[in-house]
């Protein structure tokens, strides 16, 4: 939160003046153009600034041409756009110029009606009864701070401007989210080619995103809302404490110099959160709406239900449905998360009774003349045979088919809710044309089947050619994983027959099971690491036309290789340790036939797989959250660093003053200095998803899943949301109808439970070695039929959960046929209130075509006083 240091130039720049082509929307440009002060604050509100494009002063003409032509199209074609500059010469000696755009409401308008948008009318809708136990919980304890009110919607037309919520005040008639949206899709459309043929012939298309790659701009974001809690806001109030650290003014006294702050019981960061004025600075201007600030309170706790709401207004739809799924997810875990829990105390129970039987299982806890430390290191020895004897129990394989079956119930409850966020969001019927990627080549052109003007592409069978190379690629990349699995156990064989004969069971234990299960988490997050950089490039290589393609294309290739990177052990250790399946027959490297991968003397291969599961689910997120957290904060104190030694090398003593909080040039250089979030819910979506497939996949092993994957989203939620609102980049608002590609991913894991989990009651689970049922049931053909019995069982169960369970509430399913009823109607008489009531009650029962009955009969039955209506379409 700490600003590099570097001047600041303002260059007022000219503004240019507002003509309108549309004549619907002309006065209202006017006005606005005579009333606003462009790029200036107001108390503290920041204007409107709703694009920072950088570019370098280089010299370069090129890009120079190619700024010129893209600012004079954007001028001429979306007629009010504002921009203004001003340099800023860091602290590497770059000089940056920073280009603030302003889309003014006759063009956000202009857009929205050529993308077709939803947008909420003047008509509150009347909420329909439905029980939501969540809900009712959330609303009885007061958890829940963002229930907004829900508004007919139709598609947005100018010439019906007045029939839409807000249309009074234009300055917040757009939702930030839709204003970072609608002013990204004006840059990246404006069509410059046919201005500059001699300098760049393909930037025709994306002409943003393509002087982007072209280097003619070298970045572009969107600000931050300013906040009271902003960090920047408190590094400019302890700077200008160090200034004048004997003239402030809090809301509370007078407090007169730094030693009567450092002497009262506050500590100087809260004190200075209540000061008005420090020098000639004055902080107490309002901020209100601060709805950041609002947003923060309610997003980072961990009592409070999520604000999506909010979060879209904020981040637009597609942040807010990943949000929406993750926290479906930690309250759909809570009933599996109990019943674990619950399944591993009764095997712990047993497992302890059964250890007090024996008098512990080490030689040094039954032999009485041992020392102390050797009966320390024997109680740690039962205590860790007592945990992993406990999660493989009789009812691990009946939680290992509640889990299966809770995937199923999961997917459909996130559906029904998914059907729901999509109506309330108005994106049910939001169909996105998607540009070119600035990245796409074309190499051929032939006329467009639509408009018959000329359209470069890529040729089908060189993509497949592509396609092909990269799917061996990711296959070499699997079998590299393989190799590292191998590895891992030649390590183990060797610790087991040349190192654990010579040491205590502890010792052993930790050099057998836990470090190798920490070398083969190493092992996968490094070479997860290698394979993402590759599945970058090979995607990149592939020239995929839209940002769809691509983006599939990348998930799947990064699927594939984490669902192999991160499993392939697990199933390793669950379905061939103990088979020796292979090894060869005189050992690895014939070193003799006692040289083989096995599952210990008792052949428990159970609690083997518990550890390392147990050990991946922990380790797997933590070079994420270093470089979430740990690094951008060690970034930020080398800058912090950098500029006190370079502050102090300065001959001359006297600094300049720090920025005041209504400098909009020096917030603007703040948010630069930020962090990118770059593909951040692809990213959040596969550590979800992975860990997802832990649960799924290996339930019969390790019934405190629930437990981990409950924790670790609670703290990845809260974590993420606190460093999207204050220390990264705000993301451009994109829309989204549903999580995309990622649910496909989720019913895939669900089917692939069911089976891993059949094999692993079956196969590995010890409960078929007891004596009552080992003689009927430990042998291959019993196996085989259990395996059979399981899979048959419970993918029928699912199935008939899933066709009992509609994807869309009946409420919501209603809701939208009176949409259909009522919105034309208002659309086309440009009056809201063209529905009256009696006509509402008849608007919930037409049909989905929107069809008033044709007749309707009535039967008046004398004896019993009845009369039944029919309505007959």
């Amino acid at each position: 939160s700490m600003l590099d240091g570097g001047d600041i130039k303002a260059d007022a720049g000219s503004i240019p003046s507002i003509t309108v082509s549309n004549p619907v929307l002309q006065s209202e440009a006017v006005n606005a153009a005579a009333s606003r002060t462009p790029f200036r604050w107001e108390e503290t509100r920041l204007p409107h600034i709703d694009y920072v494009l950088v570019y370098k002063r280089d010299g370069n003409e090129r890009n120079e041409k190619l700024r010129e032509a893209f600012l004079d199209v954007l001028k001429i074609k979306r007629p009010g756009i504002d921009t203004e500059e001003f340099e800023y010469d860091g602290e590497f000696g770059q000089s940056l110029v920073f280009l603030k755009v302003y889309t003014p409401f006759h063009v956000l308008a202009r857009e929205a009606e050529r993308l077709k948008l939803e947008m909420a009318l003047d008509k509150s809708i009347s909420p329909l009864e439905s029980f939501n136990l969540s809900k009712k919980i959330g609303q009885c304890l007061g958890l829940i701070e963002d229930d907004e009110p829900d508004y007919i919607s139709g598609p947005f037309t100018r010439n019906r401007l007045h029939l839409f919520k807000g249309h009074e005040n234009t300055e917040t008639f757009f939702r930030p989210a839709l204003r970072s949206y609608l002013t990204y899709n004006i840059l990246i459309n404006a069509d410059i080619g046919s201005n500059v043929p001699d300098v760049d012939k393909d930037v025709s298309k994306t002409a943003l995103p393509k002087l982007l790659h072209r280097g003619a701009f070298i970045d572009a974001f969107i600000l931050h809302d300013p906040s009271a809690d902003d960090p920047w806001v408190s590094s400019l109030k302890a700077a200008w404490f160090k200034r004048h650290p004997d003239d402030l003014e809090t809301s509370t006294a007078n407090l007169p110099n730094l030693t009567t702050l450092r002497r009262a019981s506050t500590p100087v960061a809260r004190l200075l959160k209540s000061v008005r004025r420090i020098g000639e600075c004055r902080f107490d201007y309002s901020y209100e709406p601060d709805e950041r600030r609002r947003l923060g309170q309610v997003w980072s706790s961990l009592v409070k239900y999520q604000p999506l709401d909010r979060v879209r207004n904020y981040f637009g739809e597609k942040v807010a449905f990943y949000f929406a799924w993750s926290g479906h997810m930690i309250s759909m875990l809570w009933a599996p998360m109990l019943i674990g829990l619950a399944i591993f105390l009764y095997g712990l129970a047993l497992s302890i009774e059964r250890h007090i039987i024996n008098g512990g299982t080490s030689p040094a806890s039954k032999n009485r003349t041992a020392d102390a430390v050797e009966q320390m290191m024997a109680l740690v020895d039962d205590m860790l045979a007592t945990v992993k004897e406990a999660f493989d129990n009789l009812l691990t394989p009946i939680f290992a088919i509640i889990i299966c079956l809770w995937g199923t119930l999961h997917t459909e409850m996130w559906k029904r809710y998914r059907a729901t966020l999509a109506y309330e969001w108005d994106v049910n019927n939001y169909k996105h044309a998607e540009p070119d990627r600035p990245e796409f080549v074309g190499t051929m052109e032939r006329p467009d089947p639509i408009t018959g003007k000329s359209d470069s592409y890529y040729p089908g069978h060189y993509q497949a050619m592509k396609f092909v190379t990269s799917f061996i690629i990711l296959l070499l990349m699997i079998c590299v994983v393989f190799i590292g699995v191998a590895a891992v156990i030649v390590y183990r064989i060797f610790v087991t027959i040349r190192v654990c004969p010579n040491v205590t069971s502890s010792s052993c234990l930790l050099l057998n099971a836990v470090v190798s299960s920490l070398l083969n988490a190493v092992f996968i997050i490094v070479i997860g690491k290698v394979y993402n950089n590759i599945a970058y490039a090979l995607t990149n290589w592939e020239n995929h036309r839209t940002q769809s393609d691509y983006d599939n294309a990348l998930i799947l290739k990064l699927f594939a290789f984490e669902f192999a990177n991160s499993y392939s052990s697990l199933f390793y250790i669950a379905f061939f340790r103990d088979k020796n399946m292979f090894t060869p027959e005189n050992g690895i490297f014939n070193l003799g036939k006692e040289f083989v991968d096995t599952c210990g003397s008792d052949g428990n291969c159970m609690s083997m797989l518990s550890l390392q599961v147990l050990i991946l689910m922990i380790a797997k997120p933590m070079p994420k959250l270093f470089t979430d957290h740990g690094l951008p904060l060690l970034i930020r104190l080398y800058r912090y660093t950098r500029r006190r030694l370079n502050r102090g090398r300065q001959v001359n003593s006297a600094e300049a003053a720090p920025p005041r909080p209504t400098d909009v040039n020096a917030y603007i250089v703040h948010e630069y200095n930020k962090f990118s979030l770059d593909n951040f819910t692809t990213e959040e979506y596969m550590e979800k998803i992975i860990q997802f497939g832990f649960l799924m996949l290996f339930a019969a092993s390790f019934p405190l899943a629930p437990l981990i994957a409950l924790l670790t989203n609670l703290f990845d939620n809260a974590t993420d949301a606190h460093r999207m609102l204050w220390n990264f980049r705000r993301p451009v608002a994109m829309m989204a109808q549903n999580i995309g590609m990622w649910h496909d991913i989720v019913e895939f894991l669900n089917v692939a439970g069911v089976i891993s989990n059949a094999c692993i009651i079956a196969f590995t689970a010890s409960w078929v070695k007891l004596p009552q049922f080992e003689e009927m049931l430990n042998n291959l053909p019993a196996k085989l039929c259990i395996v059979l019995i399981v899979e048959n069982v419970v993918l029928g169960l699912k199935y008939f959960i899933s066709a009992v369970i509609p994807d869309v509430p009946s409420q919501v399913h209603l809701q939208m046929r009176r949409e259909r009823y009522r919105v034309p109607k208002i659309l086309n008489s440009g009056n809201i209130n063209a529905i009256s009531d009696g006509e509402e009650s008849i608007a919930s029962m037409v049909s989905l075509g929107s069809q008033l009955p044709s007749y309707v009969i009535l039967r008046f039955y004398p004896n019993d006083g009845n009369m039944c209506v029919s309505f007959v379409f």
